[in-house]
């Protein structure tokens, strides 16, 4: 029997839950800076090009309905130290998926990009970059350190990155500039949507309609998809069961 995650409400309480489980796993000496990637090439006119919430493979993306059903699709999983106490690491991680991209898929005809949870970090960046023809992104967000430093599921980066010397997001984010998705709107797709949760307590709702807001402010109209009393977890098994791309 499938849970419809859309009728159930549990206002962030999955991730409270679920954040004890990251304190368990927020050793940056243990922090992988490679990522994974999956092709399904089916001969399709379009390319989707996914990148995967923090912690998620692609077993899991594919049995939550993540992944695009019909077409071909390009699926990465992101590195874990994406989210690093050192902004300069970040830069490093971003880099090595932003060149494997254009290396082989920014040739591609008709590219559509899927961001989810932190993937929407590269996925927005890269659909700013290069000619895509659409951006979804769940659970968005407007600058990468901001949402480190509220969010429950990455406190103990931010207890890291103290350590290093840096004080506030304002820091981390400066050495972030020019890739926040705040800073990657003029050139994205005109097709555009987004899926906010109300009770997000990795990546706090008002960093997702500070996104929107700007985004507006540049002339861009996205549909937005709001989650009514679902944490970011649950806004993400959400979209699972609406996904239709």
């Amino acid at each position: 029997m499938k849970i419809n995650y859309r009728l159930l409400r549990d206002y962030g309480l999955c991730d409270l839950i679920n954040a004890t489980r990251h304190k368990e796993i927020h050793n940056p000496k243990e922090f992988n800076l490679e990522f994974k990637k999956h092709e399904r090439i089916l001969g399709t006119q379009n390319l989707w090009v996914c990148f995967l919430p923090w912690h998620v493979n692609i077993d899991i993306a594919k049995s939550h309905n993540l992944l695009p059903e019909y077409t071909d699709y390009v699926a990465y999983e992101i590195p874990t130290g994406i989210v690093n106490p050192n902004p300069h690491v970040t830069k490093i991680v971003l880099n090595s998926l932003i060149e494997d991209f254009e290396v082989n898929y920014s040739q591609r005809n008709n590219i559509h990009i899927l961001g989810m949870s932190l993937g929407q970090y590269p996925a927005i960046f890269i659909a700013n970059q290069f000619d895509t023809k659409k951006l979804v992104v769940v659970t968005p967000g407007s600058k990468l350190g901001a949402c480190l430093w509220d969010g429950i599921a990455t406190s103990q980066v931010k207890e890291h990155a103290t350590r290093l010397g840096i004080g506030t997001h304002q820091e981390y984010d400066s050495v972030l500039s020019g890739t926040n998705p705040i800073e990657n709107i003029r050139s994205l797709p005109r097709d555009l949507e987004l899926y906010i949760g109300t009770n997000d307590y990795y990546i706090r709702k008002k960093y997702g309609f500070e996104f929107l807001n700007a985004l507006e402010a540049q002339g861009k109209n996205a549909r937005v998809r709001t989650y009514q009393g679902k944490g970011h977890i649950l806004t993400l098994l959400s979209f699972g069961v609406d996904n239709n791309l």
